[in-house]
């Protein structure tokens, strides 16, 4: 993690990496609860830890009493200088006083200190002119859907005829550098620690599914298409879910669905709504929710044939200068073999 080096300081404020997951994470978990962003308590440390930069960037109010962090920020830097701005919040009553934009540059300045050449984001329609007025340039190839999908249990999967050949397996049965290397075939993203046993498959709620030509794959053409389920506060979330064509991209949605089910959603955050419910009470609340990339074709249509609906909100997925990676250009990788995103806060 990050020294105590000061980035910015004022009478009032001062900005500076965080000293660790911990010192930041009860008041980020606020932040997700607050905002209804639908998070899971354990993603902090899977979306900070892989970062090759500073990690977040806390916001600190110098009160009379003691320091107080008051917003955050996170310049996400991968591996091959491609990074994501991540996690832009600032707490209510230190809004308008010009520390949104100052917390902000300090994050661009984070990139430009470790060489990234790509740096995007995925913002809500309310954001999206502060966004364009820093550089950021929202693509043109489709936006970032969020949809829903009430647990199996309540809505069963429709019947479909035929199967896809190739052989399902355990996610924990793909080698971790295939679902790196899969990954960055079709987004540009280079995170191997992202896909590791430290950073996200150690944790106690998560699960997913593959398809895959042999029951061992050891190529990533071997990979057919996979996905990840982890627990969000109201309930499962799917993604990514990276697959060849359509039809796999189908059969693997089906399958995760089938493991997000009640027994999925099992009491692990802190104000977890679901702790003293019954498995019936929660087959009738809980709920599945995915971001879908609107810029495939075929990625909402598959979700629909699975009983998703779109659930109002959308992200834009925005570029500093236009510049995206060549996956997520015109005619790129992305437009074929992206069904879902992890999370807006990873890219």
């Amino acid at each position: 993690m990050a020294t105590d080096r000061i980035l910015y300081s004022n009478n009032d404020y001062e900005i500076r990496p965080a000293r660790s997951v911990n010192e930041y994470r009860n008041l980020w978990w606020r932040y997700m609860v607050e905002l209804g962003w639908n998070r899971g308590y354990f993603d902090i440390d899977t979306y900070m830890n892989p970062s090759h930069g500073s990690g977040m960037l806390l916001l600190i109010h110098k009160g009379q009493d003691k320091r107080r962090i008051c917003g955050h920020v996170a310049a996400v830097i991968n591996a091959n200088n491609t990074g994501w701005l991540s996690l832009f919040v600032v707490g209510e009553e230190h809004r308008g006083k010009g520390m949104g934009g100052k917390l902000f540059e300090a994050a661009m300045e984070d990139f430009r200190e470790h060489g990234t050449e790509i740096m995007g984001l995925d913002g809500v329609a309310e954001q999206k002119a502060t966004y364009e007025r820093r550089g950021f340039v929202d693509s043109p190839l489709g936006t970032v859907r969020i949809m829903t999908r009430p647990l199996v249990e309540k809505v069963p999967l429709p019947t479909r005829d035929g199967e896809v050949p190739g052989h399902f397996i355990q996610i924990y049965d793909v080698p971790l550098h295939l679902l790196a290397q899969h990954e960055q075939k079709y987004t540009g993203f280079q995170r191997p620690a992202l896909w590791s046993n430290e950073h996200l498959f150690e944790r106690d709620d998560i699960d997913g599914v593959a398809l895959a030509s042999t029951d061992n794959p050891q190529t990533v053409n071997d990979l057919q298409g996979w996905t990840i389920i982890r627990r969000s506060l109201h309930g499962p979330r799917i993604g990514p879910l990276y697959a060849e064509n359509a039809e796999v991209a189908q059969a693997v949605l089906e399958r995760a669905i089938e493991l997000a089910n009640v027994k999925f959603v099992d009491a692990v955050h802190p104000d977890d709504p679901y702790e003293d419910m019954s498995e019936a009470e929660i087959a009738e609340k809980a709920y599945i929710t995915a971001e879908v990339w609107g810029g495939n074709p075929e990625a909402v249509k598959v979700f629909e044939q699975a009983g998703w609906t779109y659930a109002g909100v959308s992200y834009h997925r925005m570029w500093v200068g236009g510049k995206a990676t060549p996956e997520f250009s015109e005619g790129g990788a992305a437009q074929q073999g992206v069904f879902a995103m992890m999370d807006a806060a990873t890219g």
